[in-house]
């Protein structure tokens, strides 16, 4: 799915959802908060050292202090062309793919897997944001996972975001 559908979907799921409170989830995630590296939503209980992150297709495999170290090296190199690299911003890791677009990248959210849910994230706008420009995420269990299958982690396309 492209972006560009993954947009309209999430927007079409937000008209009808934008109350909707995922319960079983609030205990692990704080709400959208808004710091230096955009609108992100916050895990309550920080990344351990050595826990895994991959995405839908399971292509990436890191671990978080990994995913640090490829940032600071985009940072410190910045005619390092890379196509996708990862952003930490507090307890969340960002995706930067520039593979489609090098002049308008797309962010993604990283989810772990915090329980034995696999978590997918969901964009939503509140009600009184009729323009549609502060979009908000929510997290949804998808399926319960059984003690040796593997962790997948979804994307959800965060192109509102403004990280420097």
């Amino acid at each position: 799915m492209t972006g560009y559908a993954l947009r309209r979907r999430s927007r079409k799921l937000s008209n009808d959802n934008f109350n909707f409170k995922r319960v079983a989830f609030k205990k692990f995630y704080t709400d959208c908060c808004e710091d230096d590296g955009g609108c992100v939503l916050k895990a309550k209980r920080p990344f351990k050292y050595g826990e895994k992150l991959m995405d839908l297709n399971g292509i990436y495999i890191v671990e978080p202090l990994e995913a640090v170290k490829i940032l600071e090296k985009c940072q410190e190199f910045p005619r390092l062309h890379r196509t996708k690299f990862f952003i930490k911003t507090n307890e969340s890791f960002f995706c930067c793919d520039l593979e489609k677009s090098r002049n308008d990248p797309s962010y993604y959210l990283l989810h772990r897997r915090t329980t034995g849910y696999n978590c997918k994230p969901t964009i939503y706008y509140a009600k009184e944001d009729k323009n549609k420009l502060n979009p908000k995420i929510s997290i949804e269990a998808t399926k319960f996972i059984k003690k040796h299958d593997p962790i997948i982690v979804y994307y959800g396309v965060l192109w509102f975001l403004n990280i420097k």
